[in-house]
């Protein structure tokens, strides 16, 4: 039995050497001269059957393996005979090391097809399982391999429902469908944030879900009973004055991270060692769980530093498929003796731990925006130069493997002799995507440097030699600058656009140049990058800020289209382009330009023609404002055919002004949804409102506060008489629907409600949440939520019976006579609403049989005796006390 083991190990290992050959490339050897080796095709199809007009993948190869840097074998192409016997050709394709790839193919009509792989003849490159290089492979066919075709379409994986109740991240990637309410924010695109992707189910009421503190807030309160020191009506830090106390906000996975309270004032130089004395103390970034507001971590990142962006991106390579996430710090690195700026630091964290994954030293400046798969880009242009560039922030990682590999030739188990633009080397190696604690050279991420023509203008503003004026890329395939732009100093008095091509093979190609004559002399004009563009609508944004007009560019040709709007801006809105850009003063999107400002008005425009089309006043009912009737306000962000308005300021006035709203308008009428006078959720660098997995996270400003906005769960309770009820009688059902979001459990609001937070109607809403949440008056009438009865009598038919509303207490009851005997389950369901996810609950009771109504008795028969001699006796002895009354009387009256 032990030599038995012994063998039994034995074979094991040669198989498990056996399997490990041909992913290892041996040194490379030449064969002798007219070395041959046959080969031996294979043909598949996945699924078979398939229905016409659907999908399969065809597989096609050899069984010999190749070994880098060979990608595969080259040339193999399928030839496909239809049911009606005419034959096609798909290919040539290039496989994998593996010896096999896939081709996608639509049968097109029903019947069976067959299909057959041809290997065409060719020489092996490097040694690669056992056969060496420079043998000649000869050219083989496969048998003839039959495909079923049906009318009728194959059934595939159902698709998962869309969540009907609370739910949480991470989401099990099996519910594909689930794409479409799970956002991130990831705050790679600065300013354009203010269009979020569309998977979000944007919240439909002012509902909140938990609130977290995030600094001393509120009023002050006294504070000296002999009134030398008087605050009232003070509150704490409610000025944002470049503090950024909810900076840095991203949203990734269902995790809202933002920088805490900086360590030093942003106005202060940003050296990499602090040289200021007790300015050393720690800065955190926070992490907390969207869904239920716990924290997940809090703990400072490297040197202190501040949270600036996320990025998600795909890795596809033949060892591993996923997204990957990181958070990003950027660091600027300071000769101190100079203070200048020596070079441009990245440094990509693990967004679950807070742990530092690498760092790309060098990153150059220029214009941000990400690629197809999530990458991060950087474009430079240098108009007086001639050149533009474009670097990737995953070609750094990918070069410096495929250079690391490509340089050690001859060594066991390594490749060598990559070429210069060879990615398969970095992909095979690094496997996983993190490259945990290495150092970047930023320089290896350059994919390219092109020439452009000179004499494209810049901004005058500009001093140094090689200036640029990128304003804006549509949509990574054109980069759109000009010579002035908003913050631009000297403001040009012809300006000039200009757009350049960055599509694959047609870099640095000149679009057009055109020169803009100025509506007026003096003007102040915004071009895109601060004003908005559409790569859908072919439309780019003008505005003239003294004038309030607007005026639409074709993005294609940059002629002018429309313009300029009517003058519906208010006069407040000239300084908008100091004060609220680029906070989302105006955005395009679905087909509609949209602007807003300092005049607290909502404009719509149609993109096209420039045509009004609705407006929305976000009026100041109580004149707290001293310079207006409304409220100053961005668009936040637009979403879900949504619009986001929460007003911002500054550095307020003392006392600060009361009743600052949030409010939500349809994207398309400009009616209002909700709207919730109170929450104070912006300000100018405090941080905006940001949306997630449908959950919007903001910092309320009145107490200092995180709060989120969205849908919360309930529960629902309730009973029924526990003894039998006699059929016929009536019962009283009732319970409760309390709301049992995350922040209903503080202790603060768990003391005020022991019994619980009562669900109440959307239209109940705003002033309910004041009333929770900021200690605001009870309201006089809010209304609870309606209530759904059903139940299963003991026939087994299941059957509604009736709907009720509770209170603003939560509690509910229904009267209800039970119209047979037997046992009833019954269920009470709340159905949802805009502000609630569903809930029910269950209970029985029990209907017994009626008692039988006794018979009415009967009199029993009377006897003869009982008819005639009772009555006769009892006659006769009246008479003898008649007689015998009278005798006595006359006895009476005989006495002397």
């Amino acid at each position: 039995m032990q030599t038995n083991k012994i063998m039994a190990t034995i074979i094991a290992i040669i198989l498990v050497s056996t399997i490990a050959i041909p992913l290892i490339t041996l040194p490379t050897a030449n064969a002798q001269a007219g070395v041959t080796k046959n080969t031996f095709p294979l043909i598949g199809a996945i699924p078979n059957p398939v229905g016409v007009g659907q999908e399969t993948l065809i597989t096609v190869g050899i069984t010999h393996a190749t070994a880098w840097p060979q990608p595969g074998w080259y040339g193999l192409t399928v030839t496909v005979t239809k049911p009606d016997g005419t034959k096609q050709t798909l290919g040539p394709v290039t496989t994998d090391t593996t010896g096999m790839t896939g081709i996608d193919f639509v049968p097109s009509m029903a019947g069976t097809y067959y299909l057959q792989t041809n290997f065409p003849e060719q020489k092996i490159q490097y040694t690669a399982a056992g056969t060496l290089a420079n043998t000649t492979m000869k050219a083989s066919t496969s048998e003839k391999y039959p495909l079923v075709v049906t009318q009728e379409p194959r059934q595939y994986y159902p698709g998962v429902p869309l969540p009907t109740e609370y739910w949480s991240r991470p989401i099990n990637a099996q519910f594909r469908e689930w794409q479409s309410v799970a956002g991130n924010w990831l705050g790679i695109l600065g300013y354009d944030n203010r269009l979020p992707p569309d998977n979000n189910d944007a919240p439909e009421t002012a509902h909140l879900i938990w609130t977290r503190q995030l600094d001393m807030g509120g009023l002050v309160g006294g504070v000296d009973a002999y009134n030398v020191l008087t605050m009232d009506q003070i509150s704490y830090e409610h000025g944002d004055a470049y503090e950024g106390k909810f900076s840095g906000q991203i949203i990734l996975n269902g995790i809202l991270y933002y920088n805490e309270q900086p360590v030093q004032n942003a106005m202060m130089y940003p050296g990499t060692t602090w040289n200021y004395t007790g300015l050393e103390a720690q800065n955190n970034v926070v992490a907390v769980d969207l869904h239920t507001g716990k924290q997940v971590w809090r703990q400072p990142l490297g040197n202190n530093e501040r949270l600036g962006f996320a990025n998600i991106f795909y890795w596809k390579t033949m060892n591993m498929y996923g997204a990957f996430a990181e958070l990003w710090t950027t660091q600027n690195v300071y000769n101190q003796a100079t203070q200048t700026v020596v070079r441009t630091d990245w440094k990509a964290y693990d967004p679950f731990t807070g742990r530092l994954d690498y760092v790309i030293q060098g990153v150059p400046s220029g214009y941000r925006t990400v690629g197809p798969n999530g990458e991060i880009l950087i474009y430079t242009m240098q108009n007086k130069a001639g050149w533009m560039t474009m670097w990737n922030s995953t070609s750094v990682v990918y070069k410096t493997y495929r250079d690391l590999y490509a340089s050690r030739p001859g060594v066991a188990g390594q490749p060598g002799g990559g070429t210069a633009d060879d990615k398969s080397l970095a992909e095979y190696y690094a496997g996983r995507w993190r490259p945990f604690g290495n150092i970047f050279d930023a320089a290896k991420g350059y994919d390219w440097n092109v020439t452009i023509p000179l004499g494209l203008p810049v901004d005058t503003a500009g001093t140094a030699p090689l200036t640029s004026n990128i304003q804006t890329i549509v949509g990574n395939d054109v980069i759109i600058g000009s010579n002035t732009n908003w913050a631009g100093g000297a403001q040009q008095p012809t300006p000039v656009f200009w757009a350049v091509s960055i599509k694959p093979g047609q870099e640095g190609r000149l679009l057009w140049n055109r020169t803009w004559t100025l509506p007026q002399a003096d003007v102040h004009v915004d071009i895109p990058g601060s004003e908005p563009f559409s790569a859908a609508d072919d439309v780019f944004v003008v505005s003239v800020k003294e004038l309030r007009v607007h005026y639409g560019f074709k993005i294609s040709t940059g002629e002018q289209i429309w313009g300029p709007t009517s003058p519906s801006d208010p006069y407040l809105n000239v300084f908008t382009d100091l004060y609220m850009n680029p906070w989302g003063a105006a955005v395009i999107k679905y087909g509609k330009l949209y602007t807003a400002g300092m005049g607290g008005v909502v404009n719509a425009f149609d993109v096209k023609t420039g045509t009004h089309i609705w407006s929305y006043n976000f009026s100041d009912t109580y004149t707290e404002q001293l310079f207006s009737s409304e409220w100053p306000t961005p668009i936040d962000f637009i979403v879900d055919g949504k619009i986001y308005l929460f007003t911002q300021e500054h550095s307020a006035n003392t006392p600060i002004a009361r009743g600052a709203p949030a409010a939500c308008i349809n994207a398309t009428t400009g009616e209002e949804i909700w709207r919730i006078n109170g929450l104070r959720l912006g300000t100018r660098w405090g941080g905006q409102p940001i949306i997630g997995d449908s959950i919007i996270a903001a910092l309320s400003s009145y107490d200092n506060k995180v709060v989120a906005i969205g849908k919360g769960p309930t529960s629902v309770t309730v009973t029924s008489p526990d003894v039998s009820v006699p059929f016929g009688a009536s019962v009283v059902l009732k319970g409760t629907v309390n709301d049992i979001s995350p922040g209903t459990q503080d202790d603060s609001i768990k003391l005020r409600f022991p019994s619980g937070v009562a669900a109440v109607n959307d239209a109940s809403m705003t002033e309910w949440m004041k009333y929770v949440y900021m200690q605001f008056p009870r309201p006089t009438n809010a209304m609870g939520v309606d209530v759904t009865f059903s139940v299963i009598d003991a026939n087994g038919n299941y059957r509604d019976i009736g709907t009720t509303t509770g209170d603003a207490d939560g509690f509910y009851s229904f009267d209800w006579t039970p119209d047979i005997e037997g046992k009833y389950t019954v269920y009470a369901s709340f159905g949802g609403s805009a502000a609630y996810w569903p809930s029910h609950a269950v209970t029985s009771l029990s209907v017994s049989q009626a008692a039988a109504t006794p018979a009415p008795t009967e009199a029993p028969a009377q006897s003869m005796s009982d008819m005639y001699f009772v009555p006769a006796i009892a006659g006769l002895l009246v008479a003898i006390i008649v007689v015998g009354a009278l005798l006595a009387i006359l006895l009476l009256r005989k006495r002397p």
